[in-house]
């Protein structure tokens, strides 16, 4: 990891494995992972194999959020199904994806296509098998 170049004073800095985070629940009012759930678990960063960890990891963002906090994250997602890109990614489908956000409100699902640029909905992007595309979204914690 490469030194900090600069701290806010009222900023703290936490490494921890996002499947077990050393903090109460409902601690933070937002959690943000860009296009990193997808890894995880797989051996390809040195970490355990773990081929629940996206879910562990998902389940404790969602114990660690206040009440109408927000879960921002982006990840892949294809329209012909799940796969694994073993040791490299997983490739989400859209049911897998709400799964992992049950009892969170979807506030905006944004789906970006590599051919055809912003879609609609996942079934738009005709991602073939074998290929992904990119899923991006905000969902809440009621309350």
């Amino acid at each position: 990891m490469r030194p900090r170049q600069f701290k806010y004073a009222n900023e703290e800095l936490l490494l921890a494995d996002s499947k077990s985070l050393p903090v109460p629940d409902a601690s933070f009012h937002a959690v943000l992972s860009l296009n990193a759930i997808e890894h995880f678990g797989l051996g390809r960063y040195g970490e355990e194999l773990d081929f629940d960890a996206d879910k562990k990891a998902f389940a404790e963002w969602r114990r660690v959020l206040r009440p109408g906090g927000h879960i921002i994250f982006s990840t892949t997602v294809n329209s012909a199904g799940p796969a694994v890109a073993f040791n490299a990614h997983r490739v989400y489908s859209l049911e897998q994806i709400h799964a992992m956000c049950a009892g969170l409100v979807a506030v905006e699902e944004v789906f970006y296509s590599h051919t055809k640029g912003p879609c609609g909905a996942v079934g738009a992007l005709e991602s073939p098998p074998g290929k992904w595309d990119l899923y991006a979204a905000v969902w809440r914690r009621p309350g």
